[in-house]
């Protein structure tokens, strides 16, 4: 090896392990220069720069690592996370199955297809590949945890449990897992095995936030929360915002309430009406969708970012807030004619802070337009689902409390889930003022 370049690899290596990573990053790439068909250097230059973020970078010198040699299969591993990592899973999943063939028990590849293949939904060819990392040396917990996901994602509750438990034999300190078999007990049905779950999770990690909201959804020893937790609310529709319109659908779910709604609206206010309207937990849109024509300003609020992201492609609002709906509410004041929110009061137990930010937001004779899941006893119920159900005494109640008079009320079917029902109510009040 000549030996500025035998120098420049030692300096570089220790810049590199030292934390200094552009100073090794600059080395290697002089390196590359004066010596181009040194395959470990170009390797090098594509795992520093996929460490900095460089990804386009990272894929392509170590395409040129693999180029010097075709069996290089830590090369084709790095750029493979450089792929994941630019949620690209399928050219991700094609190379890590080239790892494989050249080293076919390379554990951290086989993890990495694993999930390549969940993010394309190809969960039969997961399942497989995952079945295989168990079969080799020393599975880890999140082996059967990640493997018990893809069960628990197609509502295969049994099998996912299966894994659960197993992960948890390897695992029991872990809270992420006792959560997760918690909640595919509480799916289940089985809501004592689903709290006993969540009761670990919380005393291994106190500050388990979700553990808690399902807690105290399935033991009633626990006390209700007035309200969801905002990241978990955040999160959840983060996760589904992609696949959110398809799967609340009138074919898939028979969810009509944005239309049915924004009908009875329409046939209470003047013909001609062009209304300031404020759509709160707006989601993807789908209710101001049903607003444009009777809207002289319209904006949207959400507290997911994935979800206000369709919205804002749909072209449906004016102005986009990405906050909770009481805070963003309670900045206005006899500002709205309309105030409207569906399928959003499921995240929310005690009503009166909502009710009172809603009536400020309004103008004089200003409509509050909302649904609710229905609930025949007390004032509101958080369900084993994770949603709040309320009566409609305590929205009769609110309404007088808060300076509302009731305009509409009707019984509907929200939506229909594996084949039951979810009654609920459609309100339409006015701000007396």
């Amino acid at each position: 090896m000549n030996i500025k370049i035998k120098q420049l690899k030692n300096s570089a290596l220790k810049n590199l392990q030292n934390g200094q990573y552009e100073k090794a990053l600059e080395e290697f790439s002089e390196i590359c220069h004066l010596h181009d068909k040194d395959a470990e250097s170009w390797f090098m230059l594509g795992a520093i720069s996929g460490h900095l973020g460089r990804l386009d970078n990272a894929i392509k010198f170590c395409n040129q690592a693999t180029m010097l040699k075709p069996d290089y299969a830590e090369a084709y591993f790095n750029m493979a996370q450089a792929y994941l990592q630019k949620n690209l899973p399928s050219q991700a999943s094609e190379i890590l199955k080239t790892v494989l063939r050249i080293k076919p028990y390379y554990t951290d590849a086989l993890r990495a297809l694993c999930k390549a293949l969940k993010a394309e939904n190809k969960k039969q060819e997961a399942i497989q590949y995952h079945q295989q990392l168990i079969r080799n040396d020393n599975p880890t917990a999140w082996d059967y945890a990640n493997m018990g996901l893809i069960y628990f994602e197609s509502k295969l509750y049994k099998k996912a449990i299966e894994l659960f438990i197993q992960a948890l034999t390897l695992a029991p300190d872990d809270a992420d897992i006792q959560a997760l078999a918690g909640n595919c007990y509480r799916l289940t049905g089985q809501l004592e095995k689903a709290a006993n779950h969540f009761k670990r999770a919380i005393k291994i990690k106190p500050d388990m936030e979700t553990a808690k909201y399902y807690l105290a959804a399935v033991d009633k020893n626990t006390r209700t929360p007035d309200i969801s937790p905002s990241s978990f609310v955040k999160n959840c529709y983060n996760t589904i915002s992609t696949t959110y319109d398809n799967t609340h659908t009138a074919k898939r779910l028979g969810y009509r309430v944005p239309q049915q709604l924004t009908d009875e609206i329409k046939k209470r206010i003047p013909q001609g009406s062009m209304l300031e309207i404020i759509d709160v937990g707006c989601g993807t849109g789908l209710c101001g969708s049903q607003l444009k024509d009777i809207t002289r300003n319209i904006t949207g609020v959400d507290l997911s970012e994935g979800m206000l992201k369709l919205a804002k492609e749909k072209n449906v609002y004016d102005n986009i807030i990405c906050a909770d709906l009481i805070t963003t509410l309670a900045g206005y004041t006899n500002r709205f004619d309309l105030v409207i929110s569906t399928g959003v009061f499921i995240h929310f137990g005690d009503l009166a802070p909502v009710f009172k930010a809603s009536h400020q937001a309004l103008k004089p004779e200003g409509l509050f337009a909302f649904s609710i899941h229905k609930h025949t006893e007390e004032q509101y119920f958080l369900n084993p689902t994770g949603h709040y159900s309320h009566s409609a005494s305590y929205v009769g109640q609110l309404s007088k409390e808060n300076g509302f008079q009731e305009k509409y009320k009707k019984e509907v079917i929200i939506y229909n889930q594996d084949g039951e029902d979810v009654l609920g109510f459609l309100y339409i009040l006015t701000a007396i003022k």
